[in-house]
């Protein structure tokens, strides 16, 4: 039986299992057991070496997922105002386009009146001409004046000449009764 001792289980005080059928286990049992244990405690050191870093690289998930929520998050509270603005502009810019018929509309008046101006301009053409021919006439007329100042100053000299050479005649002149 076992070289250990008579079959009464000795076997198990070793440590070691017994087979199915009660029989002491074979050397290839005893192998198999030694590769078990040892493969059981290399995955347990293996286990030990992935906690330390399958939960640090789960919490940083945890944290980066909860940080990309935030950015979402944010992302739509942006859209939101981003749409509400928009909204704004687009209420803006049609007033705008209101007004600018209106502008359009009194930009035309303008462009009429500015017509009417241009004609009225061409009428004042022969106007022009009418102001230049009394300006001619002014000149004509201050040439003839001049003219005649000058007649009357040479005939205030020649009155004055004649004055004193009828000198006689004013002792004479105090008995006429015409003067």
């Amino acid at each position: 039986m076992t070289p250990t001792g008579s079959g009464n289980g000795s076997h198990l005080a070793t440590g070691q299992s017994s087979n199915s059928d009660g029989s002491p286990p074979s050397s290839s049992s005893s192998i198999n057991t030694e590769y078990l244990e040892r493969f059981t405690r290399s995955f347990e050191i293996s286990a030990r070496r992935w906690e330390l870093v399958v939960y640090p690289s789960l919490f940083a998930f945890i944290v980066l997922a909860a940080y990309g929520f935030f950015l979402v998050y944010s992302l739509t509270q942006d859209v939101s105002h981003l749409s509400k603005s928009i909204t704004q502009m687009t209420i803006a810019v049609d007033s705008m386009s209101k007004n600018m018929g209106t502008v359009s509309n009194r930009m035309q008046a303008v462009s009429l009146n500015m017509d009417d101006i241009a004609h009225k301009m061409d009428a004042l053409d022969p106007m022009r001409m009418t102001m230049e021919s009394i300006d001619r006439s002014t000149q004509i007329m201050s040439v003839s004046t001049d003219a005649m100042r000058y007649n009357m100053t040479d005939l205030n000299h020649q009155m004055s000449g004649m004055n004193h050479s009828m000198g006689p005649l004013r002792t004479m002149g105090s008995f006429l009764p015409f003067r």
